[in-house]
């Protein structure tokens, strides 16, 4: 069994680590102030004490006697209430006789102190935790017997941090550590953790296939680096997604061609050739030159049976003309096909008055304007292509009051695209995603065969281009209509641009 890791709340762990770094730092700088006032008040002491210990000498010079000595009462009086002041623990007199200093008189309770250098001149130095001033009485007149005096004095020095001192210390470092711990946590809150926090959030819904998700690319260089680099992530899944869907398409679409393939062989093995034979006799039955002639009604069956046959034939032919493999872009097939540069709209408009005269476009009004351009195409394929759509589009539009088929022709790029639309009710949601799948029709039994939109996705696929038919929306209603009418676009390679011909 693994062992379970204990898991902590990183905004506790690093409010702890902060909370600590900055007590530690208002302590630090606490300490650091409390020791430059100390330095402060140590000098102010000296000075102090030196002033002192002046005063205490001259009082001591204009009291001593003709043998240049203080009496032991005039010391006490002078001496004594000086104790405590200023920190002095102890006051020592010293005369120097043959450059030797003897105590004479010891005031307080002093350690054990190593005696004066000099008789004559002021120093004060630090003996272990004790300050230690030595200084001259000044202003008496004697000789080498009446020798010299010399007062010493011996304090305590103000502490670093006084005693009373501590609890301000601490509420100091307590106040603005609480503020600093605060201010901390806010901008970490709003720098680090709000943003992980979102991240969190965003990789949830990626994991749940909300590949669209994003994250804002704000705040620190390091956060704002992250989430670039989640936006990258997620993009490239999306466009790896697309490539997935696009190839599964591509294996569906195979898998139809290899079975359309395999019933075309077979139909075309074991209907063809009967059907041609059939096809002969009835043609040779036809025949005008026969001997004596065909009555009326047998030629009218047999009109309507090669009518059928006829049927058939087309049947197999366009289940072997979609059998052939399309590998996205322009390759030769069996027939060769010949690609040459053909301006579309000439194409159209040429298309289009052939189309005025067919029965299925009976009363059906045709619009063509956009940009004239030119693309490299098979002509075969593309009237094929443009034929079944515009045919479809005039069949649609019968459910109209006024039907009508537009034709747009538009360039954007390296793309030359042919849009047409009808002006019938548009195609079944239910229906949409089989449009181009073979056999799916929706025509009564009898009126298609539900190869049309296949092949021609599969012949503008042998061109290099696309065939799709554009989501409901996507353009508005054709004027006068209410209906929004079906959109099939047919994209391929663009050329250079031509002068346009006149509208029809």
């Amino acid at each position: 069994m693994p062992a379970v890791t204990r898991r902590y709340s990183l905004r506790l762990e690093l409010l702890t680590v902060l909370a600590i770094i900055l007590m530690m730092a208002v302590v630090s700088l606490s300490l650091a102030g409390q020791v430059l006032s100390a330095s402060q008040r140590q000098a102010t002491h000296r000075q102090l004490l030196h002033m002192h210990a002046q005063g205490l000498t001259a009082v001591l010079a204009a009291r001593t006697h003709a043998r240049g000595v203080p009496d032991s009462q005039t010391i006490d009086a002078v001496l004594r209430p000086s104790l405590g002041v200023l920190g002095i623990a102890a006051i020592l007199l010293f005369q120097a006789q043959d450059d030797e200093p003897i105590l004479v008189k010891e005031i307080g309770l002093a350690p054990a102190l190593p005696p004066p250098h000099s008789a004559t001149e002021i120093q004060s130095r630090a003996m272990g935790d004790l300050w230690v001033l030595d200084h001259p009485v000044l202003g008496f007149s004697g000789s080498k017997r009446s020798g010299k005096l010399l007062l010493r004095l011996v304090t305590h020095p103000p502490a670093i941090v006084a005693a009373e001192d501590w609890p301000r210390l601490l509420l100091l470092a307590l106040g603005v550590g609480a503020l600093l711990l605060f201010v901390g946590a806010a901008l970490l809150e709003s720098l680090v953790l709000r943003p992980l926090h979102g991240l969190r959030e965003a990789v949830g819904k990626v994991s749940a296939g909300e590949l669209s998700t994003a994250i804002p690319e704000e705040g620190p260089k390091e956060v704002q680096g992250l989430a670039t680099a989640f936006n990258e992530m997620t993009a490239s899944l999306r466009a790896r997604v697309r490539e997935i869907e696009v190839q599964q398409g591509r294996l569906v679409r195979s898998e139809h061609l290899a079975s359309v393939g395999r019933v075309a062989a077979g139909i075309a093995h074991e209907v063809g050739n009967p059907l041609a034979a059939i096809l002969g006799y009835v043609d040779l039955l036809l025949d005008p030159r026969n001997q004596p002639p065909l009555p009326a009604e047998p030629r009218e069956l047999l009109e309507r049976s090669r009518m059928q046959l006829e049927r058939i034939r087309a049947l197999v032919r366009q289940l072997l003309e979609y059998s052939r493999p399309s590998t996205g872009h322009r390759v030769a097939s069996d027939a060769t096909p010949a690609f040459r540069a053909i301006e579309l709209r000439s194409a159209t408009l040429q298309l289009v008055g052939l189309l005025r005269h067919d029965p299925r476009c009976e009363g059906v009004a045709f619009t063509c304007h956009g940009d004239a351009v030119q693309a490299q195409v098979e002509p075969a394929w593309l009237d094929q292509v443009l034929q079944n759509l515009l045919v479809n589009a005039a069949t649609a539009s019968r459910t109209s009051t006024s039907p009508c088929v537009e034709i747009s022709l538009h360039s954007a790029g390296d793309a030359v695209t042919i849009e047409i639309q009808d002006s019938g009710p548009g195609v079944d949601p239910q229906g949409r995603p089989h449009l181009f799948e073979p056999f799916f029709t929706t025509a009564r039994a009898g009126e298609g065969t539900g190869l049309g939109l296949a092949i021609c996705q599969s012949l503008v696929e042998r061109m290099g281009g696309t065939l799709v038919c554009l989501p409901d929306g996507a353009r508005p209603p054709l004027p006068g209509q209410d209906a929004p009418g079906a959109v099939f676009r047919v994209a391929l390679p663009a050329r250079d641009n031509l002068s346009p011909p006149a509208d029809v």
